[in-house]
Order: structure tokens, then sequence, then C-alpha cells
């Protein structure tokens, strides 16, 4: 009988046996490598610092490309050190790092004595394709690069080999004249408003320590199929304090006092209850560019700006998952745009933009991080009030936290300048108004909308509306959702006077948050809820200090706040106008419904200006 050794194999033989065992097999989509073999690389990464590569392989695509190979396949990684990882993202383009990186992983699990067997000068298939870096066995190298800590991290299906730096993607070997791109880092031009993505990941310049882990309130869960997306616009000028490099600088200081933002959710094994793991996987960094003016963007349907911030949701596999998202967008002009999209499960819009987002404003100004504010215990017990009106039980979604709509959603925006308040106050309070009967902006606006939103429904008006107004704890004594959630109900609401509707939005009395957060504790966070949509839904965000983030002195032109995962009902978010003056006024609703909607609000003569 003929026996073969790895050693005894030509070059190229080994190229095609190690491919072919590989892919064969690839009808299945089982996974092959278990999350505890990925829990416990992880922790061998962090202790020799080189976890920066594992936190990329979750924020980006690697991961899921490992654990979509067949059950019986297995993998090596030849992994950077933190140093040479991080001086990688800072000074080249994204599109080389996210190419450079897969790279660095063999589809085939080759121990310290499989490299030493295998010839020398032996090229190695990656999840690059199309090239193959090249193994000398004396001294023990990759493409030139040395294999400094062997055997870093060995399971069943995993090896893991310590590099003394990243291997220079110029150095590797072409398997194919014409090599494929790889597509999202892609810089040809895409016949889109925004092109030119490039994806990387950022996280903190402080390993959290092992095992930590942040469990939300029965308030945060019920938040979780709702998501936050923050759009900020700056000129010219303030983006030149705004760069990329200058922004991950930042952030690998700000982040550390931000551990919770950068982890993955994950469900306890006894309850079920979902909770983040802490282990420093990163939050997704995206680039991107657009050949509109700042201007021009501005003065464009407002829909355009959910191209501005990822609309990724958390699921279907949570360990995938990143809850907070960047990108960053350079317009034609030199201004930028930086996009926020923040799991609603993590915080309010307030502990969002004044804590998180206008703390990366402050800490580029030299200051310290802020500590993180501590969060609410959960509290297991039983229900001590009436079951609340403002949430609304859905189907299980399991672990694709997306609201079950029943239809598509639009939003619109309603651009209010304070001439144009001013004439809705006289319209509606007269010229010289009671005090006693002072009714605030935001009642106003929404008492019309009400009323607008009852005559379009003919016959199936919205007799209960929800409110969602700021919390009476600061932002930065307690992040989380600490927002006040009211109920107010009407009758024959078409027919009343829309002064009378705003009058008990002003007058409401019933508050249920407390309600809310005892349901889902009572739960153990089993089920599933959504508020923004349950009802109509009113929000009020006249408050948030959305223009509190300051680059080179220079404040935001405009910031404009949705929500995605509104139920059917649909939601009305009021928010400070742009710079800062007047209101502007995001509408989100079932798509067929838009048009009657646009309708009732012009008949009224609200002297509203509707951006088509």
């Amino acid at each position: 009988m003929v026996t073969f050794t790895i050693r005894s194999l030509s070059p190229v033989l080994i190229l095609l046996l190690l491919t072919i065992a590989v892919f064969l097999g690839f009808s299945t989509c089982l996974a092959s490598i278990s999350s505890r073999e990925y829990e416990s690389m992880q922790r061998v990464l962090h202790n020799h610092g080189y976890n920066i590569i594992y936190n990329v392989m979750v924020t980006s695509d690697l991961q899921y490309k490992i654990l979509t190979l067949p059950p019986n396949a297995s993998f090596t990684i030849f992994a950077p050190t933190n140093t040479s990882l991080f001086a990688l993202d800072m000074i080249q383009t994204t599109s080389s790092y996210t190419e450079t990186l897969p790279f660095h992983f063999v589809p085939l699990r080759l121990s310290l004595f499989d490299l030493r067997s295998i010839s020398s000068s032996s090229i190695l298939p990656t999840l690059l394709p199309y090239s193959s870096p090249r193994l000398t066995t004396d001294p023990l190298q990759v493409t030139g690069v040395n294999v400094a800590l062997p055997g870093l991290f060995y399971s069943r299906r995993v090896a893991v080999h310590g590099l003394t730096r990243i291997v220079n993607l110029s150095s590797i070997v072409f398997e194919y004249k014409d090599r494929l791109s790889l597509g999202f880092g892609s810089e040809a031009k895409e016949d889109s408003l925004v092109y030119g993505f490039k994806l990387s990941s950022v996280g903190s310049g402080k390993i959290t320590p092992a095992d930590t882990v942040h469990v939300p309130s029965g308030m945060d869960l019920a938040m979780k199929l709702h998501y936050l997306r923050g759009v900020y616009f700056f000129s010219s000028e303030a983006a030149e304090g705004l760069s990329v490099l200058k922004i991950k600088e930042t952030m690998f200081v700000w982040l550390i006092e931000h551990w919770r933002v950068l982890g993955r959710f994950r469900r306890s094994e006894s309850s079920g209850r979902p909770f983040v793991k802490c282990n420093d996987c990163g939050a997704r960094f995206i680039e991107a560019q657009s050949d509109k003016t700042l201007e021009e963007w501005l003065g464009m349907d407002s829909s355009i700006h959910k191209l501005l911030a990822s609309n990724q949701i958390i699921g279907p596999e949570l360990f995938f998952s990143p809850p907070v998202l960047f990108q960053w967008t350079r317009f034609k002009c030199g201004g930028v745009s930086i996009g926020l999209s923040w799991s609603h499960i993590l915080g309010d819009a307030m502990a969002t933009s004044e804590y998180f987002f206008n703390g990366l404003s402050r800490t580029m100004t030299g200051k310290e991080p802020s500590p993180y504010p501590e969060t609410s215990k959960p509290n297991i017990q039983k229900l001590k009030h009436p079951s609340p009106l403002a949430l609304k039980k859905v189907d299980s979604v399991g672990d694709h936290w997306i609201t079950p709509n029943n239809h598509k959603m639009e939003t619109f925006s309603l651009v209010l300048t304070p001439t144009q308040l001013n004439s809705l106050e006289l319209k509606l309070l007269g010229q010289n108004p009671n005090p006693a009967e002072e009714i605030p902006t935001f009642e106003l606006i929404c008492g019309v909308i009400w009323q607008c939103v009852a005559k379009m429904r003919q016959g199936s008006e919205p007799k209960l509306v929800t409110i969602c107004t700021k919390g009476t704890k600061p932002a930065v004594a307690e992040c989380g959702n600490n927002q006040i959630i009211s109920t107010v109900e009407a009758a024959d609401v078409a027919d009343m006077d829309p002064k009378s509707l705003a009058a008990m939005l002003a007058k409401r009395e019933s508050y249920e948050e407390t309600q809310i957060g005892e349901l889902v504790e009572s739960e153990n966070g089993a089920s599933d809820y959504i508020v923004y949509g349950a009802n109509l839904t009113f929000v009020n965000w006249e408050d948030a200090d959305f223009y509190g983030f300051e680059a080179e002195g220079y404040k935001p032109v405009c910031v404009n706040y949705s929500i995605q995962g509104v139920g059917d009902e649909g939601a009305v978010l009021v928010q400070p106008g742009p710079n800062g003056e007047g209101r502007l006024v995001n509408v989100i609703f079932p798509e067929k419904e838009v048009l009657g909607l646009k309708a009732e609000l012009r008949k009224n003569d609200l002297m509203l200006e509707i951006n088509n």
C-alpha cells in the first residue's frame, strides 16, 4: 500500500487538496464551529494581545463565512497583533483593510506540527478569493512575517498562530491574473446618491474583564424591536475636525467608558432573557461619499436621510449583530454627515444624544470620557398595576428583532420655522391667550396632527394615543430607557377642536412606564412588545440636546432623528429644527396612508411646509 505524507506532496497539490477538503459538501449550512469554541478562543486572544482580530471577525462578515462552513470544516487563523491592526485601520482605506484580513484565514486546521511538515515555500488557500500566502518553515514565516506565537490556541476545528505584524497584501501570491473584487469595499461608483461604502470596526483601548455582562431592564426589553437612527450634518468648516482618522482616534479612548455598546446580545440558557455579553466585539464604522453638496442634500426629500445611517437590526444571529453602527459620509462640497444607528434597548434618544454621542465631541476636545452611568437593576416581581395601554404584545420574533408590520411604513417631514409656529399658536390660541390656558408647542402640533389622522382614517380614527416625553432623571445620571410614557383617550376626534385635543394631551395624567417595566419583568423578557406605533404615538424630543455636538467650534447645521420599527398605528416625532430653530417633525405612517394624511394637513391650512 502506498502512503503519502504532507511533506511528500508538491506545493500545487497541497493547495488543490486543501481547497477540495474545504469546499466539498458546501450544500449544508450547519455551523461547524461552536460558540463555546469561539468564546474560548476570545479569552486566549485577549490575554495575549491579539483580541482585535477576534473583534473584526464578529463585526465583519468573516465570522459568518466561518460559521457557515460545512459541519466537518475547520480553519486556521494567522493573527496579527493589535498594534498592527489598529495602525492599518488608521492609515489605509477601509477597502484595503477588509481585503487584507480574510487573507489571514486558511480554511483548514493546521497545527504547528502540520506547518513544519509542509514543504517550505508552499502556498495555502485563504478566504480571500484567488490569493494565497507563501509559507516558509525555517524560520517559520507567512509571506515573510514571523510566526511569533505558534499554537496560540487550539480546539477541535480551530488553530490560531500569532504573527509579529500584519501581512502586506501586495506581497501575496495571486493565483489568477484578473482577481475579482470583494464588492463591499469597491471604490467603483454606484448609480446611487451614496456610494463607495467601506466597512471597518472600532473598539476600545482597554480590554473589558472576562465574563462581564449587562442585563437590560424590563423597560429596556420593551423597546428591543425599536431602533434610533440619527444623522448629524456638518459644514465643510466643521468637517476639518471630523476626519475618519480623528474620529477613530477619539473613539479608541471614548469607548473605554462605553464598553456595553461594544458587546453582543446573548440569551440566558436558563430563562431565555436577553443580555449583553461585553466581549469588546466593537462597533461598525462605515465610510461613504455622495456627489451632492450639503445644501443640495438638505433641499431634497428627507426620506433619503435613511441612506446616511445603517438600517441594520439585531439578529437573526445575535452574536453577529453590533447594536451600534456609525456612518461617515463625505459630500461634494466638503461637508460631512455622521449617521448613528442605535438599538433602542440600550437607551432612549436623550441618553443617546447627550451622554453617548455628545460625549464623543467632548472627548475630541481633550476631556476625559465621562464614566458610564449606573443603570437600573432588573427587579422581577408580580404585577402591582393593571396592564399598560401603551404597550402591544406582538407575535414572537425569536432572535430576529424587527417589528412585524402588516403594512410598509414610510417617513416624511414637516419643517416648522419659528414664524410658522407663531402663526399656528395664533390660529389655535388667539391673539391674547389666557395664561391659564397656555398650551405648549408640542401639544399644539400633535393636537392638529391627531385630528388630521382621524379625518384621514374615516371611521377608524385613533381614539387612544401614546405620548413619550423626556424622563425626570437627567440623561447623564442614568443611561437607559427613562422616558415618560403616557396615554390619552378621546371620542369623536375628527369633530373636535384641535385646541381641545391639544389641551387633553397637555393635561395627561396616565403614566405607564412603571407598568411596562413590571409587565416585561414579570415574564423575564420572554415576550416581544412594541411601544412606538402600538397606538398612534407622539414623541417629544424638543428638549433633546441634538445640537450639543461641536467640531472645531461649529455645531451641526441640521440633525434628524427617526425611529425604525414603528408599528402600524404610526408615530410623530417632534424635535428641534435646522440649526436648533423651529421644529422638525418626522411622521412615520403606513405607506398607503401618507398621501391622504398630507392632503388633510394641507386642507387644514396649517402653514406647514411639507417636504415631498
